[in-house]
């Protein structure tokens, strides 16, 4: 048997331009997993603190939440729709730049 392929629509753009609004109307529409980026970071935040907001256990519980889930939801067959906010010079403390963080979004969805 063939396996579905599954699909993630990926909303990456500056803070407060209506990202996450235009990924909740996407995803009634589609039926698509919300996986916004909110969320991820508040869970994270809820168990490091945001009061260090560029730690490297912070910044490498979010790489490995959002990479996860994408990664399980994709194995599971689930169409998703991830937000994600847009830092050119951004670089987490464990070194990775917003464009790796992209790349590797990228990297996980070729394999489906």
């Amino acid at each position: 048997m063939k396996k579905k392929k599954t699909y993630l629509i990926f909303i990456y753009g500056f803070v407060a331009v209506g990202k996450l609004t235009i990924a909740k109307e996407l995803a009634k529409l589609t039926k698509y997993k919300l996986l916004h980026n909110h969320i991820i970071v508040d869970f994270v935040e809820s168990l490091f603190g945001n009061k260090r907001p560029g730690t490297i256990e912070r910044a490498e519980a979010i790489q490995w939440v959002s990479f996860g889930l994408i990664k399980r939801l994709i194995k599971k067959g689930d169409n998703i729709i991830f937000t994600h906010t847009y830092s050119k010079s951004y670089v987490y403390k464990n070194g990775m730049t917003d464009i790796d963080f992209v790349k590797e979004i990228e990297k996980i969805t070729m394999v489906n």
